[in-house]
């Protein structure tokens, strides 16, 4: 069975991201799409230069959020699938 916290992932080297006035936007070239991110998703695409552990990024928001981490590993888990399905973030690699 794969533990999905320990999956380490990485940005798609395809996407070219830009902070403007505040926020990180994302152009896939691929899909042609621009994406806007919020302040929270912008940390964490911030945090995925590297190849990281979906663990280590609920770590990292939790405390640059001071927010409860039952709801930030919730959420963290949820963008990061989103993520890997759009093909923005890629696994670097699973442990099971």
């Amino acid at each position: 069975m794969i533990n999905f916290l320990k999956t380490r992932v990485v940005r798609n080297p395809m996407i070219v991201s830009h902070k403007f006035a505040g926020k990180i936007y994302l152009l896939d070239p691929q899909q042609n799409e621009i994406r806007a991110l919020n302040e929270t998703a912008g940390f964490i695409w911030q945090s995925t230069g590297k190849s990281t552990a979906v663990e280590k990024l609920i770590k990292k928001v939790v405390a640059r959020f001071d927010a409860p981490a039952k709801s930030v590993g919730e959420d963290v888990i949820k963008f990061v699938k989103k993520y890997l399905k759009v093909g923005l973030l890629e696994a670097a690699s699973y442990i099971e």
